[in-house]
């Protein structure tokens, strides 16, 4: 069947590119758009019997809802970056500022990290705390 009967409003991309491997031989795979049908397809297009018949086969699997379920995961990811983003600018805000003692510790009772408020309340530097085990102090 002629793709001109299956689909005559095809965008001529379609055209161009089946035409070319009719006539080089050279097979083409790709995903595109088809407006026509509102459809995302994934095609592979060969040319088959003599090369001057210039006839093509062509495989097509729909791939819309993958397309779809890739365009939804592309924008939770995109808010979920962001709301990472909000979040650890507000935790380091409430670390910064926070008027109480706080830290981070390993499972050893080691310091990791402490806020400013150890300085500002003890006198000691992050540097002098960091690497000390809880236990001593």
């Amino acid at each position: 069947k002629w793709v001109t009967e299956f689909a005559p409003d095809l965008e001529r991309f379609w055209f161009e590119t089946y035409g070319r491997v009719a006539w080089t031989g050279e097979p083409a795979n790709f995903e595109s758009y088809a407006n026509n049908f509102e459809r995302w397809f994934d095609v592979r297009a060969i040319r088959v019997g003599e090369p001057a018949d210039r006839h093509i086969a062509i495989f097509f699997n729909d791939v819309t809802a993958r397309k779809v379920a890739e365009a939804e995961l592309r924008t939770l990811n995109d808010t979920l970056e962001q709301q990472v983003q909000e979040r650890t600018l507000e935790l380091n805000t409430l670390w910064d500022t926070s008027p109480d003692l706080l830290l981070v510790i390993d499972f050893a009772g080691v310091f990791r990290r402490v806020n400013p408020a150890w300085t500002k309340m003890l006198g000691y530097t992050p540097e002098e705390l960091l690497g000390l085990s809880l236990i001593p102090i």
